[in-house]
């Protein structure tokens, strides 16, 4: 009896150093899994939204150009779907108006009560960028 009670001390004797020496952690230990505000901006992915910007960049110049082409009427205006990549339910049209016109514009819903009407900010003028949103196929009418 006297053997398992001095196996059993040892043992739990043991463990307790093995649960003290777990349980410590250094100062350093603790700095090293807070991450910093760079560290963080680092992981977050900035370099990303940089290469979209400058992608985005380049579209925006050309979508400028053609808005100085005053080729694009109302009847036949440039429409580019999705124009910067991200938002497969958008467009942009572009076009000129002989007189200054303010663009108002409808997207037809598939059901009652669902269709998207929005008027352009940019009040009246002969050249006109409209950003459509909601799009559907087919179903857009200025």
């Amino acid at each position: 009896m006297r053997k398992k009670l001095a196996f059993v001390t040892v043992l739990l004797a043991f463990l307790s150093l093995i649960a003290v020496a777990c349980s410590k952690t250094s100062s350093s230990d603790v700095d090293r899994k807070i991450l910093s505000t760079e560290q963080i901006k680092k992981n977050v992915g900035s370099k990303l939204i940089q290469t979209r910007e400058n992608s985005q960049s380049a579209l925006t110049q050309t979508y400028q150009k053609i808005v100085k082409d005053k080729s694009r009427t109302l009847d036949d205006p440039y429409v580019k779907l999705n124009p910067y990549k991200t938002s497969p339910l958008t467009a942009l049209v572009i076009f000129q108006t002989d007189q200054e016109a303010k663009v108002s514009y409808t997207v037809e819903g598939e059901s009652d009560g669902t269709d998207v009407t929005n008027t352009v900010n940019d009040g009246y003028s002969t050249t006109h960028q409209v950003p459509v949103v909601a799009c559907t196929p087919i179903k857009l009418t200025m």
